[in-house]
């Protein structure tokens, strides 16, 4: 399997036609977070650290349900995603909403990364700022 989503990832319209593409992102992605998750396993975090991460993972599932509810209920224009282009890059899609439409779902994920960013900076960037003085004083 592992030959197999690497010829996927290297020349993906090879490997039956395409379809292992986006099989083979969400196992990667997958084996990222595991990595992630394991690599932190090692790391007993502060009580600071483990408040800012509760709070961005509230924020990070708040954001997305709201999103995605939001991408769905309010129309957003197509802007330069024509049918002739859809037709073209992506023929055989389904029947739902960001199947037909998938300038909603670009949206929301644009929207979504954008507001968690500025988060991170407003909130983690503000925490390891203060981290970093406690560490100068301590020296």
């Amino acid at each position: 399997m592992t030959v197999t989503l690497l010829r996927a990832w290297w020349l993906p319209l090879e490997v039956e036609n395409g379809a292992w593409v986006r099989f083979g992102v969400g196992v990667i992605s997958l084996g990222f977070i595991m990595l992630s998750r394991l690599l932190n396993s090692f790391h007993t975090p502060s009580k600071q650290e483990t408040t800012i991460f509760m709070a961005r993972s509230a924020v990070s599932g708040v954001l997305y349900i709201l999103l995605t509810l939001f991408s769905v209920l309010i129309p957003i224009p197509a802007g330069g995603i024509t049918p002739e282009i859809l037709n073209h890059v992506y023929p055989d899609r389904g029947s739902g909403i960001w199947e037909e439409e998938p300038q909603r779902a670009l949206a929301a994920g644009a929207i979504y990364f954008f507001i968690l960013g500025l988060f991170e900076l407003m909130v983690s960037g503000g925490a390891l700022n203060e981290r970093s003085k406690e560490e100068a004083t301590q020296i």
